[in-house]
């Protein structure tokens, strides 16, 4: 007989936004664009699947983007390197 796996498969919303780099808001923004699968286990208790969390996570090592650089439409953006330039000109 097989033993039951000791992994956990369902994940608090914060462990989510931190394993990504990004705001809650942004969690539930991939939800709402079905990126993530969520389990509500109580009116007030959700849950997001690890299996939507390894996929997505797939998805974006593919791309070979960092984590923390996904935008709130769950697309994948580059953060610019370059610095401002000064005004020109004298006050």
């Amino acid at each position: 007989m097989k033993e039951p796996s000791t992994s956990p498969l369902l994940m608090p919303i914060s462990a989510v936004s931190r394993q990504f780099g990004v705001s809650r808001n942004t969690v539930y923004d991939l939800i709402a664009a079905g990126d993530l699968a969520l389990v509500k286990l109580s009116p007030r208790i959700s849950r997001v699947t690890v299996a939507s969390v390894m996929a997505l996570a797939g998805r974006r090592d593919r791309i070979g983007e960092k984590p923390g650089y996904l935008n709130r439409k769950g697309k994948t953006k580059k953060r610019s390197t370059k610095r401002p330039k000064p005004p020109e000109g004298g006050s």
